[in-house]
């Protein structure tokens, strides 16, 4: 039987606070760690080194904006 829109999924639970906390602080990690990247100073750096450099901060950029949208509270806030 497929799921259509007249059916309700059962809500998820809300993560508890230490979850809340946890998914905040990993994060605001990973976002950090993607804006530092660019920050190190980097001798010489050819294109394809700038290239994994780029890759792997959208990879830290998304995981941490994955962690932060995680962390929000879907119930009424």
């Amino acid at each position: 039987m497929a799921l259509t829109e007249s059916q309700d999924r059962p809500a998820a639970p809300a993560p508890t606070p230490l979850t809340r906390a946890l998914f905040v602080v990993n994060g605001s990690g990973l976002l950090a760690a993607a804006g530092g990247l660019w920050l190190v100073p980097g001798s010489n750096l050819g294109a394809d080194v700038l290239l994994m450099k780029l890759g792997l901060s959208l990879f830290l950029a998304l995981g941490g904006l994955t962690f932060l949208s995680a962390s929000r509270n879907r119930r009424g806030g």
